[in-house]
């Protein structure tokens, strides 16, 4: 209601009372990864790339999967779809019956986070690529927490999700900051020009 009537403002404050719903109701989950420590170093060369393929869109599949082998360098390439993913990895019967009914986005994006906080590698769907390296507190946690909150069966499973967790992870968790802190270091060294306009600016 929140969303439709108001769709700014209310936006902003149902993704707060999901937020602090969700950090109450799964405290633990939250209290581990406060504790992670922030990876450093890059991805292995020969990390993985998944490619998640619908199966609804078979010219669309086609596409995206020649592109990505033009993309990348000698990487395997591993395809996922909605028939194998069982077989990608362990999740107690109860997950993947659940699963199997949300639409192909949630999966999607709890394959990602899944697979991403196991092991060194790059995760490509139809709408975006994303990297991480083993043990990254970002992929960890919201995997967790989508796991938990599939297994819950809580009505808040919906495409906000994601998006929610993420930046519950920015804001709660110190390792995730600090990552992110780096990130922007980095990128700031990267681009003379805009660290030069911002000490122009102070």
């Amino acid at each position: 209601m929140m969303k439709t009537f108001s769709p700014d403002t209310g936006r902003i404050f149902y993704e707060n009372e999901v937020s602090d719903y969700l950090l109450h109701k799964f405290s633990e989950i939250v209290r581990w990864y406060k504790d992670c420590p922030c990876p450093t170093g890059f991805l292995t060369a020969g990390s993985p790339v998944w490619v998640f393929l619908s199966g609804k869109e078979p010219e669309k599949d086609d596409a995206l999967l020649k592109s990505v082998r033009k993309e990348i360098d000698n990487r395997p390439v591993r395809v996922i779809t909605r028939e194998d993913f069982r077989r990608r990895m362990c999740l107690p019967g109860q997950l993947i019956s659940r699963l199997d009914r949300v639409d192909d986005d949630m999966l999607s994006e709890f394959l990602c986070h899944t697979l991403l906080s196991k092991q060194d590698g790059t995760y490509v769907d139809s709408c975006r690529w994303e990297s991480a390296q083993k043990g990254d507190p970002v992929h960890g946690f919201i995997s967790d927490m989508l796991a938990a909150c599939l297994s819950a069966r809580l009505p808040i499973v919906d495409g906000d999700l994601p998006g929610i967790l993420t930046r519950m992870a920015r804001h709660h968790i110190p390792s995730v900051r600090a990552k992110l802190r780096e990130q922007d270091r980095m990128i700031l060294q990267a681009c003379p020009s805009l660290n030069e306009y911002q000490h122009a600016m102070k």
